[in-house]
């Protein structure tokens, strides 16, 4: 008999029955790393599984996910958070910028303009919030509460950052200034999921969620702007 060193119960066998706890841990060597690497990353449920469906299918992927089974997509903060990672260090490496606004004097507004260029990927998690806001406005009359919505727009907000992260390596690789291309690319896709996701009636639904990235888009850059101009009457 083995006594379990987490409960105290004693069983035979490789785990306790009681709380799952094995009699002996795995040894940390090379494979223990890179499954504790694909646990962190959420990767073995299927980045490129998550990628290819979003590619192809995003609408009546994220609804499977949503609505009937959540265990084959990688999770959808994670996503975004791990698709920003990738261009932030697609950018760190290849120095190419994706620039908000450009001016020309110093000031806290090009300060903080500068940052959102530099930090692109984080900056669109900071954007989802508004864009989930007026997509929340804009198709009021689904089923979805505020907080789905962000949901949704974490996954096609992601495959955008991933698209531009691609226009961003070719522009560090090639000297071709694509980057912008990316973000316009980008932008039509998350409209298109966004449609696609409501469904019906198709081409008024792929409008409104055009409106939605847009006008999130725009009201993200008013609230920066907005925080500059309260920073700077402070200081």
């Amino acid at each position: 008999m083995n006594i379990c060193k987490k409960c105290n119960t004693e069983f035979n066998g490789n785990f306790c029955p009681s709380c799952g706890f094995p009699i002996k841990l795995k040894t940390i060597d090379g494979e223990y790393i890179f499954d504790e690497f694909k646990s962190v990353f959420n990767l073995e449920k299927g980045i490129f599984f998550t990628v290819k469906n979003l590619f192809l299918k995003p609408g009546p992927t994220v609804r499977e996910f949503m609505n009937e089974d959540r265990t084959k997509l990688v999770k959808p903060i994670l996503f975004l958070i791990i698709c920003s990672l990738l261009f932030t260090l697609a950018q760190q490496f290849l120095n190419f910028q994706s620039y908000f606004m450009d001016f020309q004097e110093e000031s806290i507004f090009q300060k903080l303009f500068e940052w959102l260029s530099k930090n692109y990927g984080y900056s669109n998690i900071l954007m989802a919030i508004p864009i989930a806001l007026w997509t929340k406005i804009f198709f009021r009359k689904q089923n979805y509460n505020y907080y789905q919505i962000f949901t949704i727009l974490s996954y096609f907000i992601g495959i955008s950052v991933l698209i531009q992260t691609i226009f961003g390596i070719i522009n560090g690789t090639t000297n071709l200034k694509v980057v912008q291309i990316g973000f316009i690319i980008g932008s039509i896709y998350v409209a298109w999921a966004i449609g696609q996701f409501f469904e019906r009636p198709k081409r008024w639904s792929y409008f409104k969620g055009f409106l939605s990235y847009i006008l999130g888009a725009i009201t993200f850059l008013i609230l920066v702007v907005s925080i500059g101009y309260v920073t700077l009457k402070i200081l």
